[in-house]
């Protein structure tokens, strides 16, 4: 019969000790792959260490893909320049005249170079464009008033910007935070707060929450919490506040990219 007790008494002690270890548990990503809930281009990889219990550290990296001129952006660009250069007094009819015909692909050895160059690139990705920069070679070689200089800056222009909103750049930007696990009736999750700074009294907060085993969502925020002061000349009130959220639920772009830049 002791033994019995004995046994049971054990078998106590350990369900009692196992409940513990399971009520003291805190969760964390040791790491994840997390993706932007907006439309920007970019995810983030978290790797993270335990420092206590309650105290977590994370090393950030984050991928942003983007254009060197977004597409929506386009029109205006075009617009823009293009009146910019309509009705600039910069230059007189001649020298508009002078600086287009300086690209004709007959006039020297360099510009023969260049267009032998986008011959080459005619069987590439970059055929449109290849053939686009050939014609305007060609075609300053037949410009005679400064309308026909006019129209060959606005064909140059329009070929150059939308080769631009094909061109992407991916670039990573790194960082760290350290965490402290929060717990209330409502909600468990990892917090970090900057301490305040400026006359706009700005904070940093960020939080990385479980969605379901494994599986995270991190979200970053900038607060003005001081919206009437000023510094210097800038008002608290103009500092746009920022809300970005990364989920594990993936998000796809779709991208035309006939050129990619790695770096700034």
């Amino acid at each position: 019969m002791r033994t019995k007790l004995f046994i049971f008494s054990s078998f106590l002690t350990v369900l009692v000790s196992s409940q513990a270890v399971a009520y003291d548990y805190v969760p964390f990503p040791n790491t994840a792959i997390l993706h932007d809930q907006s439309k920007a281009k970019n995810s983030i990889y978290a790797n993270c260490t335990k420092n206590s219990q309650n105290e977590l550290s994370c090393n950030f990296v984050q991928m942003t893909l983007s254009y060197e001129l977004d597409p929506e952006d386009l029109k205006t660009t075009l617009s823009n320049e293009i009146d910019e250069f309509l009705n600039s007094n910069s230059a007189t009819r001649d020298e508009k005249i002078k600086e287009a015909k300086s690209l004709c692909s007959s006039l020297s050895e360099d510009n023969k170079r260049v267009r032998n160059h986008f011959e080459n690139l005619r069987e590439t990705s970059q055929k449109d464009f290849a053939i686009g920069v050939i014609g305007i070679l060609d075609k300053a070689c037949e410009v005679k008033t400064e309308s026909d200089a006019n129209a060959l800056f606005i064909q140059l222009t329009n070929i150059q910007r939308t080769f631009d909103t094909q061109k992407c750049k991916i670039w990573p930007n790194t960082w760290q935070e350290n965490f402290t696990w929060k717990t209330s009736s409502a909600n468990e999750y990892w917090v970090t707060q900057s301490s305040i700074s400026g006359e706009c009294g700005i904070i940093n907060v960020s939080t990385l929450r479980q969605e379901k085993p494994s599986l995270w969502s991190y979200e970053s925020k900038k607060i003005v919490t001081n919206p009437t002061g000023s510094e210097g000349s800038l008002k608290c009130s103009d500092i746009e506040e920022r809300n970005v959220s990364y989920s594990w639920k993936r998000q796809d772009h779709i991208v035309d990219c006939r050129s990619i830049k790695f770096g700034f």
